[in-house]
């Protein structure tokens, strides 16, 4: 491997978090919104030569496993394009092959991505990758507080900088007043940091890759970022990461007979806790933490809350029609309009998606949009992706890459509650490469 491939490798993986490129939306749909996309057609070539070159490529059978399902999912979406291309007819300039077009783009190019994966994991070594991902977690740190300091003073070189990278004529910190570091809105950067970035963290300090003081300096730096991302699926996901961590050093504890420590410590916590809220319920009441949290969560009226609900709901009226393949992929936007309920008029956001016909009602966070478009099938394809992803990291407890483990479960974790909630995994490539990490095959030592 040379060197320019290898500079291109490392340029993936740091401008993996890099979500908010909008510059050639219109041509290659949201795929294009990570940088990484773009790093990644040009690795994939002088991968290709690479692998000439040396008359080899090996792929894992987890690995073709993965490549064949996400196959298979594309041809069930055109499959029911075209039955249903009659029935549905064409809805804001778009008919069913249309519709399911983009959705077949990502998912294909979620296979070239896990290739590609796979090819530098095991050319590069675990080692130099985790030294790249921490790279990029400090130019993200960096990169937020640089918004939080435009947020509270407009400079003029800052605002001109921000706008033009994220292509717009008002930053988003500006415009909404809230931290969306490398994504195109604070929610998508309240699962960056929930997903990715936290529990990689406390992976890696749980299993001593790094000195622990560096990495309980990030966490605290980190934490107002999160904070100014005012995202309640970016809070709760974080208490996700925060209780798994714990149950996994937990489990270590009682292996190493230290359990009696961890429950007088939880116990201690639990009552200073519980005293402090009683003490300060007021003032907690009112904080800005409180109202996106608790308050905005059990609200049905909340119009952000009821935005998603109508999503979710559309998505389930729209897969008992077509249990067995879905509705494709692409095309939950015919039944966004179709079963879209009357409470729904409620939100803004969300009769705006109805009313607006320039734009395409998008078919919501990953797993309603997953179930609504590929049925049972897409189910049971998925729990065996899901198995693949759990047999392989079972393999590397106990290893030194045991951190990849807990990183994968403290992870999936927090994904499981966004991806009801929030989040779509297309244009996200980082959710794609904590997939790769899962299913892959290393040696049990760190190159």
């Amino acid at each position: 491997m040379g060197k320019i491939e290898r500079v291109i490798i490392l340029l993936y993986i740091v401008f993996l978090p890099v979500t908010n490129i909008t510059f050639l939306k219109d041509k290659i749909y949201t795929a294009g919104n990570s940088l990484s996309f773009y790093v990644h057609i040009l690795g994939m070539v002088l991968m290709v030569f690479s692998c000439i070159k040396a008359k080899r490529l090996n792929l894992d059978y987890r690995i073709k496993m993965s490549v064949y399902i996400l196959t298979i999912l594309n041809i069930s979406s055109l499959l029911m394009a075209v039955v249903l291309h009659e029935n549905l007819g064409v809805l804001i300039g778009r008919d069913t092959y249309k519709a399911v077009f983009p959705y077949l783009i990502y998912y294909s190019q979620y296979i070239l991505i896990i290739i590609y994966n796979s090819y530098i994991f095991n050319e590069v070594g675990m080692k130099k990758i985790v030294r790249w991902i921490m790279f990029s977690f400090i130019l993200l740190l960096i990169y937020g507080y640089i918004q939080l300091l435009l947020m509270r003073v407009n400079i003029g070189i800052l605002n001109l900088a921000m706008s033009f990278l994220e292509n717009v004529d008002i930053p988003y910190v500006l415009d909404r007043g809230k931290i969306n570091l490398t994504s195109t809105e604070a929610s998508k950067a309240g699962c960056l940091l929930s997903v990715y970035v936290f529990p990689l963290l406390f992976s890696i300090y749980k299993n001593n890759v790094y000195k622990k003081s560096f990495i309980v300096l990030l966490i605290a730096l980190y934490l107002p970022i999160l904070f100014f991302t005012q995202s309640t699926s970016g809070y709760i996901g974080f208490v996700i990461a925060v209780l798994c961590y714990y149950m996994l050093d937990l489990k270590r504890s009682m292996e190493k007979r230290r359990v009696h420590i961890h429950l007088t410590i939880a116990a201690l916590v639990a009552v200073i806790a519980l005293w402090i809220v009683i003490d300060n319920f007021e003032a907690i009441e009112q904080s800005t933490i409180y109202q996106t949290t608790f308050v905005k969560l059990s609200d049905s009226e909340n119009l952000s809350t009821m935005q998603r609900s109508t999503s979710i709901y559309t998505n389930m009226k729209a897969v008992l029609d077509y249990p067995i393949l879905g509705v494709g992929n692409g095309n939950q936007g015919f039944f966004y309009i179709k079963y879209f309920p009357d409470w729904g008029f409620q939100s803004f956001e969300a009769a705006e998606l109805y009313y607006d016909r320039t734009k395409w009602p998008g078919a919501g966070a990953f797993i309603p949009s997953y179930v609504s478009g590929y049925g049972a099938l897409g189910v049971i394809l998925l729990l065996i992706l899901i198995r693949n992803a759990w047999t392989s990291i079972r393999r590397l407890r106990g290893s030194k890459l045991n951190f990849i483990s807990d990183f994968v479960i403290i992870s999936s974790a927090v994904f499981i509650f966004q991806a009801i909630s929030t989040t779509d995994v297309i244009g996200m490539y980082y959710l794609v490469f904590i997939y790769s990490l899962a299913i892959d095959t290393y040696s049990t030592s760190i190159k």
